[in-house]
């Protein structure tokens, strides 16, 4: 910047000055902070803040990166969360929470401008994605009309329930490929192999520090995740249900990546397995124990359009799983006095107990499956399920519901019964009727072998969280939301996308203009 004047040799401009004066105050300002930020542990709103001018271009200019985002970093922030308690007290909202909010709200200005561009998408049944629309907006509207509770509480319980429905259309409208759902399925497999070694350091080895100081604050708010004064593990992920919920859907993906992979690293896929199915034993989450048994008879029934080949394969599977689950409850229930020393020597058992820890996580929890009117919880679930069928024909609002985050029932269908009303209800009902029907039409359809096996995969996630949301709302979390919403939209959508041999044709070709 040029600061001599010109009709004064050697002179000073003054309104030149100035700017420049303002430019470099600006600069050493700024740079102080910078640098307090670069070598100071940054606070959770730095983190958003960050996170949000890192993401915000290239999700909006490559959308598929906001999906693979919502895959690959939202199931840390409950670990990131914990950790900030070793340099934080809790605060009242994380902002953490609100990063994968970010990257829906990002994806959502990216759809409604493809939408403005009248660009649309083409489902396997037009009917479908309308009709999520109207499940949608109407758990909006109820959050504001008709509500028993605040709209505050309405809206923060929309955020968990119905928010990640916006994933149906990102998942129609983004993803082109076969490979792409791949790509999630990789993920998921990675991701679900380190969390499940992770539950099972924190059964044998104990908890981290960190971990301690939340479980500590969580003792009194979050009753459900102790039994017997010890807390079920949770690994990376908010709640041992969450937990549970991964493995079921990690296991699905690994046996999908091991039909799809042809290479013999393959294998691989199976080894990981045994270590996902006894992490979700000892999260002690009994509906999910349920759903594994469904999605195992369910995978093998729709794998009858195969080969004897795979016939065998998954067969044998399906014995391995069992006798392996046989195998970990002899080792828990008795005659192992090895293994239950090996185990209370972990930092989880602090005193001599009667009962050893995995007696209390799987062998007293197995009671609620064989006779579900012995044990407690099951009982008083079905006390409140009663409540809420009693409340629903209450007139005039029991038959519309109470709005929007008024009870949670524990069940996802007696939470929308209570929620929604008898509309609701039927509503949710036909949107994953007609989204099962799709499923099984158009996988007896399918020709190509890759996206059989990713149709297999997606419907046996699907069936798997419409079981278990009978004693849980699973799919008002992550990362039940993210995955049933995400299979949903692959089954409207795989039929007419591109498969995997063409797309690895195309990539090898090489366009010489």
């Amino acid at each position: 910047m040029n600061l001599l004047s010109d009709d004064q040799k050697g002179g000073i401009d003054t309104s030149r000055l100035l700017p420049a004066v303002l430019f470099v105050a600006l600069a050493v300002t700024a740079g102080q902070l910078i640098a307090k930020k670069i070598f100071d542990i940054p606070t959770r709103r730095d983190v958003l803040v960050f996170f949000i001018l890192c993401c915000a271009i290239p999700v909006l200019k490559f959308p598929r990166l906001g999906i693979y985002l919502l895959f690959a970093f939202v199931p840390f922030i409950p670990l990131i969360r914990r950790v900030y308690y070793l340099l934080y007290v809790r605060p009242t909202n994380d902002l953490l929470l609100l990063i994968p909010d970010a990257i829906i709200a990002f994806l959502t200005l990216v759809y409604f401008d493809r939408l403005r561009k009248r660009e649309k998408t083409f489902l396997e049944d037009p009917a479908v994605g309308p009709l999520l629309w109207i499940y949608f907006v109407y758990q909006l509207i109820r959050c504001f009309v008709a509500n028993t509770v605040s709209m505050t509480d309405g809206l923060h319980e929309f955020k968990f329930a119905a928010l990640y429905i916006l994933c149906f259309f990102f998942t129609a409208h983004f993803i082109s490929s076969a490979r792409q759902v791949v790509t999630c399925f990789k993920i998921i497999a990675f991701i679900g192999f380190a969390a499940s070694l992770y539950g099972i350091k924190q059964l044998i080895f104990g908890y981290s520090t960190f971990e301690i100081l939340w479980l500590d604050v969580m003792r009194e708010k979050f009753v459900t995740l102790f039994i017997g004064g010890n807390a079920r593990p949770f690994s990376i992920f908010a709640s041992p249900a969450c937990l549970a919920d991964y493995m079921l859907i990690s296991m699905t993906a690994c046996l999908c990546l091991y039909l799809i992979d042809k290479s013999r690293a393959r294998v691989l896929y199976l080894v990981t397995i045994p270590f996902m199915i006894s992490a979700l034993l000892i999260t002690s989450v009994r509906s999910n124990w349920t759903g594994l048994l469904a999605g195992i008879v369910f995978w093998f029934l729709m794998a009858q359009r195969s080969t004897v080949k795979i016939k065998v394969v998954l067969l044998t599977i399906v014995v391995i799983v069992f006798m392996a689950g046989s195998t970990l409850l002899e080792l828990f229930t008795g005659g192992t006095q090895g293994f239950d020393a090996f185990l209370l020597q972990g930092a989880t058992s602090q005193r001599k107990q009667e009962k050893t820890l995995t007696d209390l996580l799987v062998t007293d929890r197995i009671s609620a499956v064989t006779n579900p009117f012995e044990e407690y919880s099951m009982v008083s679930r079905f006390s409140m399920w009663q409540m809420v069928a009693r409340n629903s024909i209450i007139l005039p609002q029991g038959p519309i519901g109470w709005g929007t985050g008024s009870f949670d029932a524990h069940s996802y269908y007696f939470s929308t019964l209570y929620w929604l009303g008898y509309p609701g209800l039927v509503l949710a009902f036909i949107i994953m009727i007609r989204i099962f029907l799709v499923g099984f039409r158009i996988y007896f359809d399918e020709e190509e072998r890759v996206k059989r096996v990713i149709i297999q995969g997606c419907l046996t996630m699907f069936f798997m969280f419409c079981v278990i949301n009978t004693t849980g709302t699973h799919i008002a979390s992550h990362p039940g939301d993210l995955v049933f919403w995400f299979c949903a939209g692959v089954l409207m959508v795989i039929h007419r996308i591109e498969g995997m041999e063409k797309s690895t044709v195309n990539a090898r070709i090489v366009d010489a203009t």
